[in-house]
């Protein structure tokens, strides 16, 4: 059961990207600050800093528990299989199936093409996760987790989910088709799967 401090946590989080929200929206995200962010939610500029970094962090706070979601999956591994189909399993179960924001999501596009520093915070969110699925997938291959072929089978992999979700996206706003965003994905698993296979066979003939 949650307790009383972590739904006050959870509830002031909620109030300052809300908060931040409307002022982006009403305002302009460049006229807006944090003390007046901090206002609107009625905590204090230092309260805001306990839990982002940034303005730019409050835009990805509707994503955050779907990374976290991630991060658990990779780690405990609940399906018991590869971090690739881990991955897989997340985006069917928890990424497709969340509820959509609309409003946070359009204003999140809209500024990551806007404004240099979302779209910077966007790619070390991505980072984030590339970090987590290589840090896994180095287990899946019996390497160390700073060897090369985690972190590229980890980037190939986010960068797939990426392009697969954003073609999907009309689809899944309407909730018509994810499926169409499942079936990029899997093809992109294949390709990734039959490069590592690739790998094997090269190591095993070298050895």
């Amino acid at each position: 059961m949650t307790g009383i401090r972590e739904r006050k946590k959870t509830r002031t989080r909620h109030a300052l990207h809300q908060a931040a929200l409307r002022l982006f929206t009403e305002r302009g995200y460049p006229a807006t600050t944090i003390a007046e962010i901090a206002a609107a939610a009625d905590v204090s500029p230092r309260t805001f800093f306990t839990y982002f970094d940034s303005k730019e962090a409050l835009l990805f706070e509707h994503l955050e528990p779907l990374f976290v979601r991630l991060e658990q999956r990779l780690a405990t591994r609940p399906t018991g299989g590869s971090a690739l189909e881990e991955t897989r399993a997340w985006l069917v179960d928890d990424l497709l199936a969340a509820p959509i924001d609309e409003d946070a999501d359009r204003l999140l596009d809209q500024l990551s093409e806007e404004i240099p520093a979302v779209a910077a915070h966007g790619t070390t969110v991505m980072a984030r996760i590339e970090r987590s699925l290589a840090a896994a997938l180095a287990v899946d291959l019996g390497e160390r987790p700073q060897d090369p072929t985690p972190h590229m089978v980890a980037s190939a992999a986010v960068a797939a989910l990426y392009r697969s979700a954003m073609t999907g996206e009309q689809f899944h706003r309407d909730t018509q088709h994810p499926e169409l965003t499942i079936a990029h994905f899997d093809r992109a698993l294949r390709f990734i799967q039959h490069g590592l296979d690739g790998l094997r066979r090269d190591d095993d003939a070298s050895g």
